[in-house]
């Protein structure tokens, strides 16, 4: 007698399927939202360490204190586009292999279709890395002391003489304007499809193998 036939058959085959696709779904959200959750959290630093490191700065009137939150600041951020980075990548696999695959114009169509909103995003909370640097920076430049280098750059003269907080000074705010200008990029509007139609595009075309007929 012949055993029970372990093949599923198309019907259980199409509904493990439709299983798969949903838990999937339910996971790849759940993913969003932690990465989310993590963003805010690197916000939430970033304005807290502003505040703390200015204030002393102002305090003891120590341009340093206050010219290192920038460099802290763009690390900060970094991770902050790298998270966002995933969290439109995941968004991109749900709306092209999930959506797609149930005909429904599910939330990820939705705010792939309305970029302005995520534009909005990108500005309300990536912008605040950009705007507290910025004022960093300049409080720092103020408190800095350093006019007199100022005046020698304009001037075409000798640099003066620095002490060793005003060659601190001077190095930390090249770093913070540095750091200030790699943190643009990973503010910018992030394209999954395009990065992975420019990525295709660099990779080597795959080698051809030649298939001959036999005799």
């Amino acid at each position: 007698m012949q055993g029970p036939q372990n093949d599923p058959s198309p019907t259980s085959q199409a509904a493990n399927s439709e299983k798969f696709r949903l838990a999937e779904y339910a996971a790849l959200r759940d993913e969003i939202l932690k990465y989310t959750e993590l963003q805010h959290q690197l916000v939430s630093i970033a304005i807290l360490g502003f505040g703390s490191l200015v204030a002393a700065g102002v305090q003891t009137r120590n341009a340093q204190v206050i010219l290192i939150y920038p460099i802290v600041a763009y690390f900060l951020c970094l991770g902050w586009g790298h998270f966002d980075h995933d969290v439109r990548d995941t968004g991109a696999y749900i709306r092209e292999n999930i959506e797609q695959h149930f005909g429904v114009d599910g939330w990820e169509n939705h705010l792939h279709n309305g970029k302005h909103a995520y534009f909005r995003y990108r500005l309300a909370g990536g912008g605040a890395f950009l705007v507290t640097e910025a004022i960093a920076i300049l409080i720092g430049v103020a408190y800095a002391h350093f006019g007199s280098v100022v005046m020698a750059l304009l001037s075409h003269t000798q640099l003066p003489l620095l002490d060793a907080a005003g060659a601190a000074s001077v190095a930390l705010t090249g770093l913070d304007i540095l750091g200030f200008i790699l943190s643009i990029p990973w503010l910018l509007p992030y394209d999954p499809e395009r990065a992975m139609k420019k990525g295709e595009s660099k990779s080597p075309n795959p080698p051809t193998e030649d298939k001959e007929s036999s005799a």
